[in-house]
């Protein structure tokens, strides 16, 4: 169709249309030429396309000392590691995103220090998930180490104090929206989980779900941390009382403002059930239940605490 206001020339004697059609010719070849080149850029985005993620097994038997810590290194960011049933006599550090997770239908596999490292597994690096592992062996410190990482996942672990001097189980430091669900932490001479100086937890919540903790000094510490989205949620926080760094409790606050507790539950713990100490202003506490604890159920020195819900009692917000 042409467009308004064209209008048809003459029409071109015989050579002049050969010599058009020629040009005409010259013309699609031009333009077509470059669809060569198609097949050669599609080669070069496949050879410069990054590797489809894998799935590394490992195994505990064999000669191989360090058999985590190979697969570990031997990997790239974002390959997932399948640990099989058995007992690696490691610690391992993980500097690069990865997901190490325990293989199914098999018996809980075991990363056990043997009281030779004070971390047992070191975690450097975004968006590392750990799922299904039991991880025991700190000489004197934390079992599982995050420190300024910015985002990562901690699942279904059996953590233990084995060698006695364990501090945590698992030890949120500086920044962070890390998700710690549905573990099981004993014997820390500090607490199950703790989380302190918490400057940042970038787009998310540093969420502490799900998970129990027995036999503890403390089960849950949150500490230093203020303006940022910590929030502790169902956890079972029970029968916490050895001797170790504080006043035995189920729940430490201690110079944090702002923080969220619902649905937890602290029982029979070996001073306090939940304990929100004078440094610490404006946390939030819905749903929450605790009884049977040494001294008192529920002790607050803060200023603000508010809340509903709570077998204990608390103004609104």
């Amino acid at each position: 169709m042409r467009g308004a206001g064209t209008r048809r020339g003459p029409k071109a004697p015989a050579a002049s249309r050969s010599n058009a059609a020629a040009s005409v010719a010259s013309l699609a070849r031009s333009a077509l030429a470059p669809l060569g080149l198609i097949p050669a850029l599609l080669a070069v985005a496949v050879a410069t396309a990054p590797a489809a993620a894998r799935t590394i097994d490992v195994h505990p038997r064999g000669s191989a000392s360090h058999p985590l810590q190979r697969a570990i290194n031997r990997a790239s960011p974002g390959d997932r590691i399948r640990v099989h049933h058995g007992r690696y006599r490691e610690s391992v550090v993980v500097p690069k995103r990865l997901e190490i997770f325990a293989a199914r239908d098999e018996r809980r596999p075991v990363i056990d220090a043997r009281c030779r490292a004070s971390v047992v597994i070191d975690v450097e690096a975004n968006r590392v998930s750990l799922d299904g592992l039991e991880v025991i062996g700190s000489a004197d410190a934390f079992t599982v180490n995050f420190v300024n990482i910015g985002s990562g996942r901690v699942n279904d672990l059996r953590l233990a104090n084995t060698c006695g001097e364990a501090l945590y189980g698992v030890n949120v430091y500086g920044k962070g929206a890390i998700r710690i669900t549905n573990n099981h932490a004993r014997g820390y001479r500090d607490a199950g989980y703790y989380v302190g100086s918490i400057g940042s937890t970038g787009q998310g919540s540093l969420l502490i779900r799900g998970n129990t903790a027995s036999g503890n000094n403390r089960g849950v510490i949150v500490e230093d941390s203020a303006g940022v989205d910590i929030r502790v949620v169902d956890n079972v926080l029970n029968r916490n009382g050895i001797g170790g760094e504080g006043i035995p409790s189920g729940i430490f606050v201690h110079n944090s403002d702002g923080m969220l507790f619902t649905g937890n539950r602290a029982d029979d713990n070996g001073v306090y059930g939940i304990h929100v100490d004078a440094t610490s202003d404006g946390n939030v506490l819905r749903g929450n239940r605790a009884a049977g604890n040494g001294t008192a159920d529920f002790f607050d020195e803060g200023a603000g605490t508010c809340g509903s819900g709570n077998s204990f009692p608390l103004p609104a917000c």
